[in-house]
């Protein structure tokens, strides 16, 4: 697990792009709809309307930075702040934005949240006890609701 897509997420243009075949893998967690083009249909498409490529571009751009984004979060020595920033990170609420501004469930278990953390479930655990104790997060089961959006934003741009 790295991210989380949403409503709207693009995927699988890689392949246009590069020419090597799909290095990625994606997994529904909710009731999707997805849209498959065929890569010729997408082809003569943009032979047709060659500014269409700056789109393509602009996805490749916001996955690379959404992958920066998740080294830049496990690389921060503050529990507090990296938890912040990949609970922002994986419920779109942070560059690249992408998601419905009210989102606020984020569909992660404690332990994939640990793993995306790069420390074990008991390590945060207590990360989780705090923000629960200042109204930041709720727990459910394999989701946690992002209560204070503000105020886990306050944790994930301090220092």
């Amino acid at each position: 697990l790295l991210h989380l897509a949403y409503e709207g997420f693009w995927l699988g243009y890689g392949p246009l792009l590069s020419g090597q075949p799909s290095r990625l893998a994606t997994r529904a967690r909710a009731e999707t709809l997805l849209a498959r083009i065929p890569m010729q249909a997408v082809v003569d498409l943009l032979a047709k309307h060659p500014e269409w490529w700056r789109t393509l571009g602009t996805a490749a751009i916001d996955y690379g930075d959404i992958a920066t984004g998740a080294l830049a979060d496990a690389l921060l020595p503050d529990a507090d702040q990296r938890c912040a920033r990949t609970l922002l990170r994986i419920g779109g609420h942070r560059y690249p934005r992408r998601t419905r501004t009210d989102r606020r469930e984020v569909p992660v278990s404690q332990q994939e949240l640990a793993v995306l953390l790069r420390v074990s479930r008991n390590a945060v655990l207590p990360v989780l006890d705090r923000f629960a104790e200042r109204g930041l997060v709720r727990r459910g089961y394999r989701t946690l609701e992002i209560v204070d959006l503000a105020g886990l934003e306050a944790i994930a741009t301090a220092g």
